[in-house]
């Protein structure tokens, strides 16, 4: 069961996945994208926790960031994409679901990251939870028109009634399945 989550920012996908996550606790694994607000409370940054493979968080990028490697206002360190990021995604087990918050410009600025997705998507038999930026990409716009895949598209307005319908397939995914 591959479930994808887009949306305009803002909208509520890693609040569905972040309480999502908690609820399941040790039956996931992945990783899930934080903002970071400066001093007066704008938006300075990203970062990265891994979850289900030992706590880690740590910077993805930054607006005073050198990086070379630009989205919008943000510098990416792709070290982070390398060494935090993908290793976090290639740990998580078969009976765990795996929480991949986000598929979006920042991390696919990494071949590695691109090709473990596209991997996964091939090898199939993983419980995914995933959001998906919402701009036009090839590359997210080919994972989103999978038929293998159910699409929720998530706005404020919807955003618990999305959470609740995907609890209930989780649910049965995860916990009233036969191991």
């Amino acid at each position: 069961m591959v479930i994808f989550l887009t949306g305009e920012p803002g909208s509520g996908k890693t609040s569905v996945v972040d309480r999502l996550a908690r609820k399941y606790g040790p039956l996931v694994g992945g990783i899930i994208s934080r903002e970071v607000l400066g001093e007066g409370g704008g938006r300075i940054g990203f970062d990265v926790e891994t979850i289900g493979c030992g706590y880690r968080r740590v910077p993805l990028a930054r607006v005073s960031s050198e990086s070379k490697i630009r989205v919008g206002r943000y510098g990416v360190d792709p070290l982070t994409v390398q060494e935090v990021v993908v290793p976090a995604i290639c740990r998580a087990r078969p009976d765990q679901l795996l929480v991949i918050d986000e598929i979006a410009q920042m991390q696919m600025s990494s071949p590695v990251f691109c090709a473990v997705i596209r991997g996964l998507m091939e090898k199939g038999g993983l419980p995914i939870l995933a959001t998906v930026h919402s701009r036009s990409n090839p590359f997210t716009d080919a994972l989103l028109a999978r038929s293998d895949v159910r699409v929720f598209r998530v706005n404020p307005e919807n955003r618990d009634q999305v959470r609740r319908a995907i609890d209930d397939l989780l649910w049965h995914t995860l916990c009233a399945a036969p191991k």
